[in-house]
């Protein structure tokens, strides 16, 4: 595990560093110790949906009680993408010290909407219920992905228990307790997390199914326009109210897949219901296409944001 570990850095870094031909770098005391940081729990099975296995990996910091952790959620627009091929998007809040659970949940062509946002859901209870294995503090989680990963971490946090979106409760035993028991049942109390990272993510479903920003990878999940009731229910929008985690969003303008005025509809609805919000806009950024300046950036503002939440590592 150890050696499939440090072939996993060099490429994500090799990634990082060179676009093009490879340069020296400097030495970095980080990248020259992650693995002695870090052990990796891989592919372990959280839940079993349409007799589906469905995988994460705990990349858990060593010799830290009470963690913080980020739970990341993969983008693809709900029809592709792998916990796999994510692990460069989230090195850096390795970098800064958290422990990382990366989650895969069910696509479309495994099961439609709002499967994944069960399964995004399920998956915050496991890692809060897992908390004392992999010594991290449940008060002092943060929800983060991109694009549909992003709406993914959006919806784990902000949905009512009232939105009937939580289905089965899955084959783990540890957690096979009605959906009315998770809001009452000991350390599950606390199922809120301490912030949200939203990386260029979709806040309005149904935007994406009709009128001019319709897109065929999202009928592909929700189905047709038939379906809107269904898409304005799996919206973050849809779930602003007092109270909710605070939301950080990067994105770039103009985005050719998901619209640029999403992010800003949720920031000023997030405004109107008196949650911490901020929306970092980045001209020529696309989605996700973002210069090394920029990422650098974009970095900044997500330690200065999880600073100010109080959900740093120590």
């Amino acid at each position: 595990m150890k050696a499939f570990f440090l072939s996993l850095v060099s490429a994500a870094l090799l990634l990082v560093i060179m676009p093009g031909a490879v340069v020296a770098q400097p030495p970095d005391a980080w990248t020259d110790t992650l693995a002695e940081q870090y052990s990796v729990s891989a592919d372990v099975v959280y839940r079993t949906a349409n007799n589906i296995p469905l995988t994460l990996d705990v990349y858990q910091r060593r010799g830290r009680k009470k963690n913080p952790a980020v739970v990341w959620f993969h983008g693809g627009g709900w029809v592709t993408g792998d916990k796999n091929g994510n692990f460069v998007r989230f090195l850096p809040f390795m970098r800064m010290g958290y422990t990382v659970v990366s989650v895969n949940y069910r696509l479309a062509k495994q099961a439609p909407a709002p499967a994944a946002v069960d399964d995004a859901r399920y998956a915050l209870r496991w890692v809060v219920s897992r908390s004392e294995r992999f010594n991290i503090d449940p008060d002092r989680i943060v929800l983060s992905g991109t694009s549909a990963g992003a709406h993914l971490a959006l919806m784990a946090a902000m949905i009512p228990e009232s939105a009937g979106l939580d289905h089965a409760p899955g084959s783990d035993a540890a957690l096979a307790v009605s959906v009315a028991d998770w809001w009452t049942s000991g350390a599950l109390t606390q199922l809120r997390p301490a912030a949200v990272v939203d990386f260029w993510g979709i806040t309005d479903v149904d935007d994406l199914i009709a009128g001019a920003n319709a897109r065929s990878w999202a009928m592909d999940w929700v189905g047709d326009t038939t379906n809107r009731a269904l898409a304005v229910k799996v919206s973050p929008m849809a779930h602003v109210r007092a109270g909710l985690p605070p939301v950080l969003m990067i994105h770039g303008d103009p985005d050719p897949l998901v619209p640029f005025a999403q992010s800003q509809r949720l920031g000023e609805a997030l405004d109107k219901a008196g949650v911490k919000n901020k929306l970092v806009r980045f001209p020529g950024g696309g989605h996700g296409d973002f210069s090394t300046d920029d990422m650098h950036r974009a970095w900044n503002e997500v330690r200065a944001f999880l600073g100010e939440c109080k959900a740093l590592p120590d």
